[in-house]
């Protein structure tokens, strides 16, 4: 969850003051009681009657579905001068606008802002882009999103993944699609795992018109479902005798350029943009063939970064980076003096813990020919604009990362054995901002535990969620799921500089301080009186602004290291060869943070953030879900030696 309560403060306030006082019965019904099982596991396999064996020869089965929401209503997008395009004097960049946001209202077709009311209701049914913003509404589709599984049966044991073209995908439905899929399919763990594309559909909620309407097309939810299913009975109807072959190395090794690989490495396709920088440059690669006649069937890219290459002004519907990644470990990489082949078959990608904040943003790549792509942004109107290269840039660039690991370090595995554990438990939900959201049905289809709804919500009475992790063994791979944006130094810890970029610096020297000579936005001396860039005020803390007119917090709060875990971590519990999160797999609860450094604001916690670097708290479900996945995973973890 990229962007949410960056300065929502205004709308938010009221808000809670309405939830904590009269709003609970809007959560009104039985009270929903602990659902979730005792036992150490809901799954385990082989080891329960229904999956009671992995042994034989391992079956694979692919199909994918295309999950491309329909957009049939766009609007124009005008300047604060009041000229749209078309008008006479109508220049885009003195508009004083052209943000790609849609900025009328969404019961004037006739504003200025106008829509396009198709079905002739007076509202704007848009398509609400997700991961940045409100009010980003589709014009276009660039690239198809898609569903795609992977089926992979041994024995009488059956695990179906699921890779969604999505911003995020709640646990709910997937319990809803595990309970409507087939007996045919034989399917024993379904896992949907979300890519976290910021640019396809809200399927969560918060990226709607506004910060209290929500994003989700609920006939949309229906067909994404449907289409989810299908594609694991597919699937689980078309399996082949298949034979394995494994990849991990190092991504960030430049194709053409051994000088970008020494000075940049993994920093020439992510960053961390916050203190302490620490990233998980690892890549892992499971690639399966037919055994009858060689011909691939699939193949899962397990990588970790947001994918935001396309940045918050983008108006058409794409799975970022990703659809490069997926075309280039499919069909190959032909372009700038590089010519490898792919590998055919149907390849998927799930991120891994990409938390903390893992990002393409303000990255010059260098493209596979050399030449340098410089980190632009702007509002897209043509799907040819030159920011989808940037896309293509760095996509490709992991594939040929994905393709050389499996090449020159991979390892065929001779007798693969698939075993897997998971287990539900329930989050309270400790963001206050959230559970005014949830109460006021923004955040899409999800139940509510372990309140009394007759009762108003304090720390006391506060809903709490169902998620789920799990354990994936598959030969020398082991994976854990998580159920949101894990924070890699949770699974790597790297608090010793070990796992920060070559082009970045363990704490970054422009960080959360304020400038050496900081600048007032005014000449006034008074810095509650200056505004900020976007009509917020500069608070007391961060009262030194920049030319640019960015507040500078004046209590530069850096993560306290002598405070942080000294491990073992997440990684380290794990017993398998090779080690990969799966992130948002199966739930997307916002960042899962480290305890040592989860600083809330103390006026308006959760709204705005705490001094320094701490955006990712804001959008947050709180910080008890980290203690309760590092726990449940350490459990299962314990059953696989």
């Amino acid at each position: 969850m990229f962007a949410l309560l960056k300065k929502h403060s205004a709308y938010f306030g009221p808000l809670l003051v309405c939830v904590y006082t009269v709003c609970a019965y809007w959560a009104c019904g039985a009270d929903k009681k602990d659902e979730v099982s005792d036992a150490p596991y809901d799954v385990m396999c082989p080891g329960a009657e229904f999956c009671s064996g992995n042994t034989g020869a391992l079956f694979v089965g692919a199909a994918k579905r295309d999950i491309t929401p329909t957009i049939t209503e766009t609007f124009t997008d005008c300047g604060l001068d009041g000229l749209c395009p078309g008008d006479d004097g109508y220049e885009a960049a003195d508009s004083g606008e052209d943000n790609g946001e849609f900025d009328g209202w969404i019961a004037s077709p006739d504003g200025n802002e106008s829509f396009d009311d198709v079905n002739g209701n007076s509202l704007f049914d848009a398509v609400w882009i997700a991961g940045f913003g409100n009010a980003r509404a589709a014009l276009g589709v660039h690239d198809p999103l898609w569903a795609r599984a992977l089926v992979v049966k041994q024995g009488e044991t059956t695990l179906a993944v699921v890779s969604v073209d999505l911003v995020g995908y709640f646990y709910d439905e997937v319990v809803r699609i595990r309970e409507s899929l087939a007996a045919e399919a034989g399917v024993d763990l379904l896992l949907v795992a979300a890519s976290h594309t910021h640019q396809g559909p809200d399927t969560i909620g918060i990226w709607g018109y506004d910060e209290g309407r929500s994003g989700v097309d609920p006939l949309y939810m229906d067909f994404v479902r449907q289409e989810i299913k299908a594609a694991v009975e597919e699937a689980a109807g078309d399996l082949s005798e298949a034979t394995l072959r494994v990849g991990n190395g190092t991504s960030g090794v430049h194709p053409t350029s051994e000088e970008t690989t020494t000075t940049k490495g993994v920093n020439n396709l992510i960053r961390d943009g916050r203190d302490p920088a620490i990233m998980n440059d690892a890549i892992h690669v499971m690639h399966f063939e037919s055994k009858e006649d060689s011909t691939s069937i699939a193949t899962l890219v397990n990588w970790t970064n947001h994918p935001e290459v396309l940045c918050s002004r983008n108006r058409f519907i794409s799975s970022d980076f990703v659809h490069y990644l997926r075309t280039g470990v499919e069909d190959g990489v032909h372009r700038g003096g590089v010519d490898v082949d792919g590998l055919g078959g149907m390849a998927l990608f799930v991120n891994g813990a990409v938390g903390g904040m893992q990002t393409p943003l303000n990255i010059d790549i260098v493209d596979v020919d050399g030449t340098t792509i410089e980190h632009t942004c702007g509002t897209t109107n043509t799907t040819d604009d030159p920011i989808f290269l940037r896309a293509q840039a760095l996509g490709e660039l992991v594939a040929l990362d994905a393709l050389r690991v499996l090449a020159d370090e991979g390892e065929d595995v001779s007798e693969p054995a698939l075993s897997f554990a998971s287990k539900s438990f329930n989050v309270p939900i400790e963001n206050s901002a959230y559970n005014a959201m949830f109460l006021v049905g923004v955040f899409y289809g999800r139940e509510l535990y372990e309140f009394n709804r007759d009762l108003q919500i304090t720390v006391d009475n506060i809903p709490y969620l169902k998620t789920e992790v799990a354990v994936v063994n598959l030969g020398p791979m082991q994976s854990i799921s998580v159920p949101g944006e894990l924070l890699p130094e949770l699974f790597l810890g790297g608090y010793d500089g070990s796992a920060t970029g070559p082009a970045q610096q363990l704490f970054e020297s422009n960080k959360n301080r304020e400038p050496e000579e900081p600048t007032a936005c005014t000449q006034d001396s008074d810095c509650d009186d200056v505004a900020y860039h976007n009509g917020s005020l500069c608070r007391p803390y961060k009262c030194f602004c920049a030319e640019s007119g960015i507040c500078f917090s004046n209590a530069y709060n850096p993560p306290a290291l002598t405070s942080a875990p000294a491990g073992p971590y997440l990684r380290d519990k794990m017993t398998g060869q090779h080690k990969m999160v799966w992130g948002l797999t199966p739930d997307e609860l916002g960042y899962l943070i480290p305890a040592y450094d989860y600083k809330l604001d103390e006026r308006q916690p959760y709204i705005e953030e705490a001094p320094g670097d701490h955006y990712e708290e804001t959008n947050s479900i709180g910080p008890t879900v980290v203690e309760k996945v590092e726990e449940h995973l350490t459990v299962l973890l314990g059953f696989f030696p």
